[in-house]
């Protein structure tokens, strides 16, 4: 990535979180309240904030308070469709939906389907690329087959590009 493509990116994101800050009070003062566990860890930049929205999401599923959560994900759907980026959409799939979906499954099934429930088509298909990239069929995210052939597409592109090379 050139240094013009980095900060067009981290501009992008800043500005992704500025809006989400501003339009979901609650999330902020709860990353306010928060950012502290992240001082000093020498993390990269907004690797906090993502960390925190999914803690903040996280807790908000299992206690099934589904309005913030689909407002929330309404937003990160928007911004993803807006986006021409592709190293944010790379950075939220990977540091956002990665993440939240693995904590999820560890609290049950029930609560994964939830979240996949809510999710918009440009968020679903983030969530495919990454159970694409590690071979993992997250509950209630493919419909039946579907997996197992865009797997097996997946695998076959990626051959045919390292041959080219």
């Amino acid at each position: 990535m050139t240094d013009i493509n980095k900060e067009e990116t981290e501009l992008s994101i800043k500005i992704f979180f500025d809006n989400a800050y501003s339009n979901f009070p609650e999330l902020k003062t709860y990353i306010d309240n928060n950012l502290h566990q992240y001082e000093d860890e020498g993390y990269s930049r907004f690797y906090p904030d993502f960390q925190l929205i999914i803690d903040y999401l996280t807790e908000k599923i299992l206690n099934s308070e589904n309005e913030i959560i689909k407002k929330i994900l309404d937003y990160i759907e928007f911004y993803l469709s807006k986006t021409p980026l592709k190293e944010v959409k790379n950075r939220i799939q990977v540091f956002f939906f990665d993440t939240i979906v693995n904590r999820l499954g560890n609290k049950g099934e029930v609560y994964i389907r939830k979240f996949i429930s809510m999710l918009g088509p440009e968020s679903r298909q983030l969530c495919k690329n990454e159970d694409l990239i590690y071979r993992a069929e997250t509950a209630g995210l493919w419909a039946e087959g579907e997996f197992d052939k865009a797997l097996s597409e997946f695998y076959k592109k990626n051959i045919e590009l390292k041959k080219d090379k």
